[in-house]
């Protein structure tokens, strides 16, 4: 449920993002390949970015700090390469990928948030994600 929240709702806010923004995209004699709609905030960047976190979130529960740290590095690895991507093929100006990565990683903490309050970690127990602040010291 956690990622379908996560994937789903990310989904919808780039896509409202792009319609109310409605910024174009990179002249097409720049293009390596062809790409459609508005571009800000890129919405590839934006999905992998929320996505992997996702993924790296509930993988990482009960397993050791080393193997959730490279859960983590491996979120942010493949944010950052679709970013890079998104921009080099020429469908999105840099300030569109920088944007992407700050709403996938803001839509995954608001949802993060909402299913786990504040203080969730990447592989805490989901009996300590339960428990109220004041037992989480």
């Amino acid at each position: 449920m956690f990622v379908a929240a996560v994937g789903l709702g990310e989904l919808l806010l780039h896509s409202a993002l792009k319609a109310i923004i409605a910024r174009e995209r990179p002249p097409i004699e720049g293009r390596v390949v062809f790409a459609h709609g508005f571009s800000f905030p890129s919405g590839h960047t934006a999905a992998a970015t929320a996505g992997a976190l996702a993924i790296a979130l509930v993988f990482g529960r009960d397993k050791s700090r080393r193997t959730q740290a490279l859960l983590a590095g491996g979120a942010a690895l493949v944010a950052i390469s679709v970013a890079t991507s998104r921009a080099l093929l020429g469908v999105h100006w840099l300030s569109d990928v920088i944007a992407g990565l700050a709403v996938g990683w803001g839509w995954f903490m608001i949802v993060a948030i909402i299913f786990g309050g504040r203080r969730q970690r990447l592989g805490d127990p989901v009996a300590v994600i339960a428990a109220p602040p004041a037992a989480r010291t």
